[in-house]
């Protein structure tokens, strides 16, 4: 009996060991190591670096221009890219609301473009931005919007513009699943009783639909922006952060700066502050979520 106790009062200790020391060796060493390196001047292949310097590589960092170059394009990428894949994806969502032939089969086409992987979506807008060869050059040009073709992964003041296109044409299918989720939760019947009772369908979304998925909508906000703060694949694909830092984003400034430049104290400062920022983001929209739902 004593032996039948004990392991039924350490049963739940022993089984959390094992989850432990995967978080332990995988998650929390690592990062407490990457955090130590990271208040050194640790020169990637360079020998006799490592030196301890505190917070140097911190201060340095917050007035390196090129990465306020790169957090601004961050946050107007999260900014513009977010919101009008919310807003896309809810007005796609509502348009396929309601029952219609064909509907099973047009959702899981339109979620396509998220299940392709970053790299290849780099290369196909890199190629569809192209300035000699480029589909969107062709079709400008065609119905006379611009008169020559536009280098638009070259130019510094338009080099974003097809990162951002890029960002919507593959996530907003992720917005369109999450309301179209989010809409199946709205009452019929309600719907209904509004729509004999005379409300406009403007009336039936902004008193019925749009209280009901507030607090969905929150989530993906929040989901998408931490996601775009980590963006890498696409931008360094498409420009590599150029031309001349014109599209740096925080991925970028961190790869290149730590594996390119060898400064890897250096990026490990910014991976943290990148960090950082997801952190306090998640933390201001989960509050959101918090409030919408109380």
């Amino acid at each position: 009996m004593k032996g039948r106790n004990f392991i039924e009062r350490f049963l739940p200790v022993l089984l959390f060991i094992p989850s432990f020391a995967v978080i332990l060796f995988v998650v929390i060493i690592p990062l407490i190591n990457s955090f130590y390196l990271s208040l050194t001047n640790y020169v990637l292949l360079q020998p006799g670096t490592g030196k301890f310097v505190g917070f140097e590589n911190y201060l340095k960092i917050i007035f390196d221009p090129v990465f306020h170059q790169a957090f601004k394009n961050t946050i107007l990428l999260m900014i513009i890219a977010v919101n009008l894949e919310l807003w896309i994806g809810l007005g796609i969502a509502l348009l396929l609301y309601k029952e219609f032939p064909g509907r099973g089969v047009t959702i899981p086409l339109l979620v396509t473009p998220m299940t392709v992987a970053p790299i290849v979506v780099g290369l196909q807008f890199k190629w569809l931005f192209n300035e000699v060869y480029g589909v969107v050059n062709y079709i400008l040009t065609q119905f006379k919007i611009i008169n020559e073709p536009l280098a638009w992964l070259v130019q510094p003041n338009i080099a974003l513009i097809p990162i951002l296109v890029a960002e919507i044409w593959q996530w907003t299918p992720f917005m369109i699943l999450v309301m179209t989720a989010g809409l199946q939760s709205v009452p019929k019947d309600l719907m209904e009783a509004a729509e004999i009772d005379g409300a406009s369908a403007f009336q039936r979304f902004r008193y019925i639909i749009f209280n009901h998925i507030k607090p969905i909508l929150w989530i993906a906000l929040t989901i998408r922006s931490i996601d775009v703060v980590r963006i890498f694949d696409v931008v360094q694909i498409m420009t590599g952060g150029g031309p001349a830092h014109a599209t740096e984003v925080l991925g970028t400034f961190i790869y290149r700066t730590a594996l390119v430049d060898r400064q890897f104290s250096y990026g490990l400062a910014g991976a943290y502050i990148a960090m950082l920022i997801s952190v306090l983001f998640a933390w201001y929209l989960f509050r959101q979520v918090r409030k919408v739902v109380e």
